[in-house]
């Protein structure tokens, strides 16, 4: 499974169309899929993270360490009254998704034959529900609590241009840090100095910075997070405190809706070229210029996209067009 479900077409083209399109061939599918996906990601890759949004949904693992962002979809096998399931096997029944426990840890022996309603069984949701692992609790920025937003979804994400306080926490590459010396912006009167833009240094040192924070005098390490293994999807009970460094799932879909909305689309072109090359629906090829308009302009500037924006090194700009812009010049 990739970074598209089969549940994102429903809202896009009729099952019938779709079938027609893919033929059976689901490996037709994500070689469109995946072109799709480079064409996205060459748009976007020299100004966002794209490495933190197009990860693959897979289904759940018991045994498996998840970082953050990290998404995964109930999705298993159907139940087989004839197998004999071992500890830990996730199966599908009756639309949702069970695992068989060890007898030590449910008292149950799970046996052939017995559907997981019987015993012995732990229910993990709803099939094709997606969870993904949240954002630790505890990070603060400028002396209050700050959490992920529906308009901004990376909130407690460490952002090379904010204005940190002593104490600060903040989250970065599976790790919480904790600000030891407060962001010293450069004063404008001090900007001539550097005589151009490009020379400013930046107004903070990255947090896992092996040179500049070597001593971890900006910044320094507070633990390691992740979804430990074998943590079930499901929602945390309303109150309860989880422990530090720990993290839990949480219900929905974490992806960008415009970028897959852009995937999708582009990934129907593709399909539609290989199927009914001289007569397809004029809206499609309208989709299709429409996804790669909405790119440019991400690309360009024109609009933001709510993903995580590359992190520069210290003392490293990207610089557009051929002109130094300098300071105090009229």
């Amino acid at each position: 499974m990739g970074y598209l479900t089969l549940s994102d077409y429903r809202n896009s083209i009729q099952q019938s169309i779709f079938n027609q399109l893919v033929q059976n061939n689901y490996a037709k599918l994500t070689l469109a899929e995946n072109t799709a996906l480079d064409i996205v990601i060459s748009h976007l890759a020299q100004k966002y993270d794209v490495t933190q949004e197009f990860t693959d949904i897979e289904p759940w693992n018991p045994f498996q360490n998840y970082q953050i962002r990290t998404r995964v979809v109930i999705d298993y096998p159907e139940w087989d009254n004839k197998t004999n399931y071992n500890p830990y096997d996730c199966v599908i029944y009756e639309g949702n998704g069970w695992m068989c426990q060890p007898v030590a840890e449910s008292g149950l022996a799970t046996l052939p034959g017995q559907p997981p309603t019987a015993g012995g069984w732990l229910p993990l949701g709803a099939q094709y529900e997606i969870y993904y692992a949240s954002f630790p609790q505890g990070c603060t920025y400028q002396g209050e609590p700050v959490e992920p937003t529906l308009a901004n979804p990376v909130a407690p994400m460490f952002d090379i241009n904010n204005n940190y306080f002593l104490n600060d926490v903040v989250y970065w590459n599976n790790a919480q840090y904790q600000c030891n010396m407060a962001t010293a912006c450069v004063q404008p009167c001090d900007l001539k100095q550097y005589y151009v833009y490009e020379n400013v240094p930046l107004p903070n040192v990255l947090p896992d910075d092996p040179i500049n924070n070597a001593d971890q005098q900006y910044w320094s390490l507070l633990q390691n997070v992740i979804v430990q293994a074998g943590t079930i999807p499901k929602s945390p009970p309303p109150g309860r405190i989880i422990p530090p460094g720990r993290l839990e799932w949480t219900p929905g879909d974490n992806r960008n809706p415009q970028l897959v909305e852009c995937v999708k689309r582009i990934a129907i072109w593709i399909l539609s070229d290989l199927v009914v090359t001289n007569n397809r629906p004029m809206v499609w090829e309208d989709n299709y210029k429409s996804a790669l308009e909405t790119l440019s302009g991400f690309a360009e500037g024109k609009t933001t996209l709510r993903i995580p924006l590359i992190q520069p090194n210290v003392g490293k700009r990207v610089r557009y067009g051929g002109g130094v812009r300098q300071q105090w010049a009229y």
